[in-house]
């Protein structure tokens, strides 16, 4: 990613859905994370484990555009995390940060809507994870059907 890089073409979103929740034990990360999401015209809102992510995200669940989510939290793991925000709104783009690529394909069970990235990430990694994202909720077939 550059500096100035463009940020996202909002048309097709709901006005409302510019937030972005980042979940991250490290909290470097997940400042860095978040100010990037800034750059490309989110509105971050960051949590460190999943169980403070779960009570941002209930507050305001129509709100979020799509949840970045570490696999390695305290407590509560980081796939635990998505199902409990999933439980909230099955809806949700998820782009899913861990060191074991299988695990996390095993978790995106085909779900279109579910991105993996392996850590560490570059920012162009998470770049196109989030504008994919984007061409999600412009497309007549979002929001896909939920895995079984």
């Amino acid at each position: 990613m550059t500096v100035g890089a463009p940020k996202l073409d909002f048309a097709g979103w709901p006005r409302e859905q510019k937030l972005a929740l980042v979940v991250d034990a490290n909290a470097y990360e997940r400042h860095l994370t978040g100010q990037f999401l800034e750059i490309l015209g989110f509105t971050p809102q960051l949590a460190g484990d999943g169980r403070t992510a779960a009570k941002i995200f209930r507050a305001a669940a129509d709100d979020f555009a799509f949840v970045v989510v570490n696999a390695e939290l305290p407590g509560v793991s980081g796939a635990e995390t998505i199902d409990m925000l999933r439980g909230i709104r099955g809806d949700l783009p998820i782009v899913y940060l861990t060191n074991d690529l299988k695990h996390g394909n095993r978790l995106s069970r085909n779900d279109e809507a579910f991105d993996c990235l392996t850590t560490p990430i570059s920012f162009g990694q998470l770049e196109f994870a989030v504008r994919k994202a984007a061409r999600l909720r412009r497309s007549p077939s979002f929001p896909p059907p939920l895995s079984p």
